[in-house]
């Protein structure tokens, strides 16, 4: 994941929600219906909207806003060169760590551990991919 030599320590918000669209783009291409959208504007005060979005397409249609509380959704959380995961399960509204048998900690320096982001993310895709 080359995309992940950029990010470093106090580095712009937009450079780190570029790099995760296009890792996020790698794992759900366009070509098996997914879709990556880019929050619109950076801004320093948004507290309300994520900057990164993944979604599926539907009979035709995507939805960006809105998850199907009947199945399971995904978070990352990435600030400059660390990077935390997280699964929320159905019917459910609370945050839980995602980990897999192989991991103990919560927080990840993205860089250093590339084999085991990339890990999760087959995990999750894998997940997504069963429905």
């Amino acid at each position: 994941m080359p995309y992940l030599e950029s990010l470093e320590l106090g580095c712009p918000e937009d450079r780190v929600d570029h790099v995760w669209a296009q890792i996020l783009s790698f794992y759900w291409p366009v070509s098996a219906n997914y879709g990556v959208k880019r929050e619109a504007y950076v801004s320093i005060t948004s507290q309300t909207k994520v900057n990164v979005v993944l979604t599926n397409f539907r009979n035709g249609r995507t939805n960006w806003e809105s998850r199907d509380p009947n199945r399971m959704a995904y978070r990352i959380v990435s600030i400059g060169e660390y990077v935390c995961f997280y699964r929320i399960e159905a019917s459910s509204t609370k945050l839980k760590e995602y980990k897999t048998s192989t991991s103990q900690d919560q927080l990840w320096l993205a860089k250093r551990n590339v084999a085991h982001v990339h890990d999760i993310l087959t995990d999750i895709r894998a997940d997504v991919a069963r429905g």
